[in-house]
């Protein structure tokens, strides 16, 4: 399929990384592709000399990494990425990982997009893998900070990835996000996040208007 790269991602030499991983069920007996057991097909490959690590010398990625989350080639250190903090964590986003993850309210592509093998991408032609079929091209802050209900998120998302954060961690993020930003315009919706009943939702709020008022 392709090959581990210091992103840590599976990046096909065709296509590059973005990519999903699907399987077929089947009973029919069928022949494996032959992958070989070169290198390249390892995960293991930190210390292959350039000129046989598929990714050569280049470490785009690495350089990046807004919070150096990638700490050396094909090493990911979660505790340090926009991804993590965005979706899977449901606490609290440490005070001094805040400013690193700046307008990303919703995971983080990065890693992918200064990757030299995604220049081969193109655009699905799939419509259910469209921006329109999902959550759309991009998110409004205001209307992330002025959801107010469970069944407000799950009627404005239900189908989609972001349904993953839940609306808690998609408000939380957007408070960041409106700090990192700048976004004074936020500045009555997150006032009333703050002054809401959730002590977790209340502090980033209470960060953001610091952040904006300073």
């Amino acid at each position: 399929m392709g090959f581990v790269g210091k992103n840590t991602l599976l990046i096909s030499r065709k296509i590059g990384s973005f990519i999903f991983l699907s399987e077929v069920i089947t009973d029919l007996e069928l022949e494996p592709d032959n992958i070989g057991d070169t290198p390249l097909n390892s995960p293991e490959l930190s210390g292959v000399s350039p000129d046989k690590d598929p990714c050569g010398s280049c470490k785009e990625c690495l350089v990046e990494c807004p919070t150096n989350a990638l700490i050396s080639p094909r090493r990911l250190d979660a505790r340090r990425c926009i991804s993590y903090w965005t979706i899977e964590n449901k606490g609290g986003i440490p005070v001094d990982m805040r400013a690193g993850i700046g307008d990303w309210i919703f995971g983080c592509d990065i890693c992918q997009e200064v990757c030299p093998y995604n220049g081969l991408s193109r655009d699905t032609k799939w419509k259910d893998f469209l921006p329109q079929a999902g959550a759309g091209p991009h998110l409004s802050l205001l209307e992330m900070l002025s959801m107010g209900s469970d069944e407000e998120f799950k009627k404005r998302f239900a189908g989609t990835p972001i349904m993953r954060a839940k609306r808690m961690g998609l408000l939380r993020n957007a408070c960041v996000v409106a700090g990192n930003q700048r976004f004074k315009e936020a500045g009555p919706a997150l006032e009333k996040i703050e002054k809401g009943r959730d002590p977790l939702l209340a502090e980033h709020a209470r960060w953001a208007l610091a952040v904006l008022s300073s």
